[in-house]
């Protein structure tokens, strides 16, 4: 942890015509919260049963990454935690940046 750094969070719908995630339907993400220790709540929408894909960059969105391990939703909405490794690379407090997005993988 960084001390003094205090990151900005800032949600935006993508542009019309910028809804590419791969394959597979993207979801909504209904809440970004910043944690005491530097990581990064997520909620998104979610179908019980689905699995999802968490992707990041920490590149202005011109790469994007896969978390290793899906998540299976228990219900329509689901809460992830960005806490760093082993799901992502660093802790969301170590870099200038970070851009999420989800999409359904079954």
């Amino acid at each position: 942890n960084f001390t003094g750094f205090n990151p900005t969070i800032i949600a935006e719908p993508l542009p019309d015509g910028l809804t590419d995630v791969g394959t597979g339907a993207g979801v909504a993400v209904t809440l970004i919260k910043p944690q005491a220790d530097g990581s990064i709540l997520l909620e998104f929408t979610s179908q019980a049963g689905k699995f999802y894909e968490v992707q990041y960059s920490n590149d202005g969105m011109a790469t994007w990454k896969k978390c290793l391990v899906p998540i299976q939703a228990s219900a329509n909405r689901v809460q992830w935690i960005d806490r760093g490794s082993p799901y992502t690379d660093s802790h969301p407090s170590t870099v200038p940046s970070r851009f999420y997005r989800f999409r359904q993988i079954d």
